[in-house]
C-alpha cells in the first residue's frame, strides 16, 4: 500500500494505481505471463 502512495499525487490517482495493479495480478492468476499482460 505505501508503495502505491508514495508514488500517486491524489485518492484518484491511488484508485486508478490500484485498478491497474488488481488487474495485474488477475491477469498472473489465470496464468498470463509478464509480456502477455496489456498492462
Amino acid at each position: 500500500q505505501r508503495n502505491h502512495e508514495n508514488i500517486v499525487a491524489d485518492d484518484a490517482e491511488l484508485a486508478e494505481q490500484v485498478r491497474e495493479t488488481m488487474r495485474h495480478e488477475v491477469g498472473h492468476h489465470f496464468g498470463m505471463a509478464e509480456d502477455e499482460l496489456p498492462y
